[in-house]
């Protein structure tokens, strides 16, 4: 098939090396209420926060403004590899057939064709937000067994009895201040977000 700007097929044809639409046009908003481009961040998170990440609490705009963001934004532009992209990078030198296609897909999910819309400039500065992940609060009523104390409030209380319970994630739906007038998903993770009265209000 024959390679394009609308439809890409590989990693030769982003616009350059280290380069991926997400912090551009996503946000993931972590349960510390730390903002970065992608929830592969957080599995990361030795390699970046030290990096002075923004916190939901100073809102969503600010945050995506961010001289981090920014930094971001200008490493891919310059070829260069930001740290948090390390699960990325790894996954891609091991198996280039298969794993690069995660970058290569986000890609096509932003191409002109495709309901996202496509990103006519890249510069340092954000498009408008296409893919918002985050949680609501940790407030949950389940223990599963796959889940941890930062992201339900059951565990927690099982964990460490008697300790206050974070409020977690992006605590007020005043800090999602952003323009969302394109947004075209929205990602709920985090506790059981049928029982925050959030949940509701952020729809």
């Amino acid at each position: 098939m024959k390679n394009n700007k609308t439809n890409t097929q590989s990693l030769e044809d982003l616009p350059t090396k280290s380069y991926c639409v997400l912090p551009w046009t996503a946000t993931a908003i972590g349960a510390e209420g730390l903002v970065v481009p992608c929830c592969r961040w957080f599995s990361q998170k030795d390699y970046w926060v030290k990096e002075n990440p923004p916190n939901i609490t100073d809102g969503l705009t600010n945050a995506r403004n961010s001289e981090f963001w920014q930094t971001i934004r200008q490493q891919m532009i310059d070829g260069e590899h930001p740290r948090g992209c390390k699960r990325c990078w790894d996954e891609e030198e091991k198996d280039v057939g298969n794993r690069a296609m995660h970058r290569v897909g986000q890609q096509q999910r932003f191409s002109e064709k495709s309901p996202y819309g496509r990103i006519i400039e890249i510069t340092d500065k954000p498009a408008k937000l296409r893919h918002l992940e985050t949680g609501i609060s940790s407030l949950c009523n389940f223990s599963c067994v796959m889940c941890n104390k930062t992201d339900s409030s059951i565990i927690h209380s099982i964990e460490l009895p008697g300790e206050k319970i974070p409020k977690g994630f992006h605590k007020d739906n005043e800090n999602i201040d952003d323009d969302l007038s394109e947004l075209q998903l929205l990602k709920l993770v985090g506790g059981e977000h049928m029982i925050e009265a959030k949940h509701d209000e952020l729809l």
